[in-house]
């Protein structure tokens, strides 16, 4: 069992980063058009000078084209993909250097997918090792992704993206578990042919399992995948279309817990390990993926206090509020949690989080995306359990905008908050500030004195709502 340490992650502990990644996936153009949004973020929040490069690869992972990015006078930068050349869909890679150490080698970097009827967006999920990485073995490369829904039926398929590295990858036996509303349980196994150096591998369950929808039975299910990678993080995108393509949803795998093992927290210390359920404009529940450390774990709600035993299969909450303890076995620090939204006659969204406890390190300063068209919300949720009381803290936002000035407000948590979240209304901000006109995308950036605020930003088009957190 390989070890995924959070300790790294909280420390920005990768050794000399000089470089950062993050790749995406372009979707083909009959499903979606695709767009990355980049924020300036390497200056605003750390005064840094950075070059940017993009590379636009073919799904084979040939090269098209290789470009440098500048913000000019913005601070944020959109692009769309470019599909008159990718119209079967492709990858685009973002690189950045800097001759200061950024500390952490992923860009924070967010892509938005938009169908006649529908927009989702993801942040930053894989990425390119460096050079250095790969001699010195900081590397995850034998993949034990899990934290995965299904909903295939007739009108719908899972599909998950794999993203090859910078080397060619031999053919592999690869190894896909489902698991059904009833835990009745398919493994199979699969080949991934060889793979040229940054080429995509699409996995669909219901080409490689027979009669998979009926196996779900309507119901969403789980997976988990087994495999190996060797120059590139093992994440995956995952998502799930209509076969209409006039819908799509994505979000990214998690590492499978039971596979990779986490650091463990020291229960007298760290006695609190909760999510809370942040307050949408739609109704929306908790899931609690079964990809976790071996062993039986205890919730409750702010429904009721009883201690009940968590589930082994994914687990759908419709209360605001769970906290978790072992009941058998240590707590580790990472249980693979999301906020499911329910939208009517569309694909549910999914945001991937984990549970809050007091190793993780206070966050002061957060960015976002929004768009001027869309429905768009800033949601923000504390967490006075374990950063104390936020209190008359004061959030200061910037809206960053493309062709025009930033917008600049203060915000008293005491007048926006209630019962520890608050849901702001992104266009009606924009239009008190004369901005009723801007229809495009922007980022939104928030500081807050107080560590304990955890925030997502939320887009509606028609019937279809998509959420993601912060950076």
């Amino acid at each position: 069992m390989s070890k995924v340490d959070q300790k790294d992650n909280y420390q920005t502990s990768f050794g000399f980063c000089y470089r950062s990644s993050s790749i995406f996936w372009i979707s083909p153009i009959k499903i979606a058009k695709t767009y990355i949004i980049l924020s300036n973020y390497w200056s605003f929040k750390n005064n840094l000078e950075v070059s940017i490069i993009a590379s636009w690869r073919r799904t084979n992972g040939n090269l098209i084209r290789r470009e440098e990015l500048f913000f000019g006078d913005n601070n944020i930068k959109v692009i769309e993909a470019i599909h008159d050349l990718l119209e079967e869909g492709g990858s685009i890679e973002i690189e950045t250097f800097s001759n200061v150490d950024l500390r952490i080698p992923y860009s924070a970097i967010m892509a938005t997918y938009e169908t006649l009827k529908s927009v989702t967006m993801v942040h930053s999920y894989t990425r390119i090792y460096s050079n250095h990485e790969i001699e010195e073995k900081r590397l995850i490369c034998d993949g034990h992704e899990g934290c995965w829904t299904l909903r295939d039926s007739k009108e719908i398929y899972s599909f998950g993206v794999i993203h090859n590295g910078s080397s060619k990858l031999k053919e592999q036996k690869a190894t896909l578990k489902i698991t059904n509303h009833k835990q009745k349980k398919i493994n199979k196994v699969f080949t991934i042919r060889d793979l040229k150096p940054y080429e995509i591998f699409i996995v669909k369950p219901i080409e490689i399992i027979n009669n998979l929808d009926s196996f779900l039975e309507g119901k969403p299910g789980s997976a988990s995948i087994d495999y190996v990678l060797n120059t590139s993080f093992t994440r995956l995108l995952v998502g799930w279309c209509k076969y209409s393509n006039d819908n799509l949803q994505v979000t990214h795998s998690n590492f499978n817990y039971s596979k990779h093992q986490t650091d463990i927290l020291d229960e007298s210390i760290d006695k609190l390990v909760i999510l809370r359920q942040p307050k949408l404009a739609i109704d929306s529940e908790i899931v609690v993926y079964p990809d976790r450390n071996p062993g039986e774990y205890l919730y409750e709600s702010n429904e009721s206090l009883e201690q009940r035993l968590l589930p082994k299969e994914r687990a759908v909450f419709k209360p605001n509020f769970l906290s978790f303890k072992a009941a058998t076995n240590e707590m580790p620090s990472r249980l693979v949690t999301a906020i499911q939204g329910n939208t009517k006659n569309e694909i549910p969204f999914e945001c991937s989080l984990g549970v809050v406890h007091s190793k993780r390190p206070k966050k002061r300063f957060h960015w976002g995306v929004c768009h001027g068209k869309y429905n768009s919300f800033l949601i923000i949720t504390a967490y006075p359990e374990i950063y104390g009381n936020p209190k008359g803290s004061k959030l200061f936002l910037k809206l960053l905008l493309l062709g025009t000035d930033d917008i600049e407000l203060t915000l008293n948590w005491d007048n926006i908050s209630e019962n520890k979240n608050a849901c702001l209304n992104i266009n009606k901000l924009m239009v008190d500030n004369n901005l009723e006109e801007y229809k495009d995308y922007l980022y939104i950036t928030v500081f807050s004195h107080y560590g304990g605020f955890f925030m997502y930003s939320l887009l509606n088009k028609s019937d279809s709502w998509t959420l993601e957190h912060t950076f």
